[in-house]
């Protein structure tokens, strides 16, 4: 392996893909969370999430929602899993609407070596750069999703199809309706 300064996108694409998954991850479980009914109590001063509550206490002393003594979003103390704010953001993360840079459809042949077009969900850009490409079939269905790790003049992917959270996030934009428009834009330029 290279040294850190200079590691190639192929040496950096499986921890990038793995990191920024997770990111996801999180943000979709959140999202899900702030849509529930309960988001957390607090127990002796401590966050706890309502997975977590019944083994911190039995069903009849659970108490309010946490108070105003605990800072939002904020973690569950027993699992450490993410409690989000009412809007479904996370400290570190932010929310799900707001994750990311871009989604659009890139029609086949915009660069040179791409005979494919693919709806791509943009995280970063820049050197480093960092996507999810999806390619679909009839009715944009999800035929195949690639990671890509792109710095200056090199780039590597990993395909990611079978992921549930790459998935999951497909779905996401599909069901939003996402996909077909971005697709329909790119076919009247």
């Amino acid at each position: 392996m290279s040294t850190k300064e200079h590691q190639t996108c192929a040496e950096l694409v499986q921890h990038s893909f793995e990191s920024r998954t997770d990111d996801l991850h999180r943000l979709f479980k959140a999202q899900c969370d702030a849509s529930g009914a309960e988001d957390g109590y607090a127990v002796g001063g401590n966050a706890v999430c309502s997975d977590c509550i019944d083994d911190a206490l039995a069903e009849k002393q659970r108490t309010e929602p946490p108070d105003q003594n605990l800072s939002r979003p904020f973690t569950c103390t027993s699992c450490n899993a993410d409690i989000p704010d009412e809007d479904g953001g996370i400290e570190d993360l932010g929310n799900l609407y707001e994750y990311g840079l871009s989604f659009d459809y890139v029609a086949p042949g915009t660069f040179g070596d791409q005979p494919e077009g693919y709806a791509r969900f943009q995280i970063s850009w820049g050197g480093p750069s960092e996507e999810y490409r999806f390619y679909v079939g009839p009715g944009f269905e999800l035929q195949r999703a690639e990671f890509w790790y792109l710095d200056w003049f090199d780039g590597a992917p990993i395909t990611c199809t079978q992921n549930e959270t790459v998935r999951e996030v497909y779905e996401w934009f599909r069901q939003a309706g996402a996909v077909e428009t971005e697709y329909q834009k790119a076919c009247k330029e």
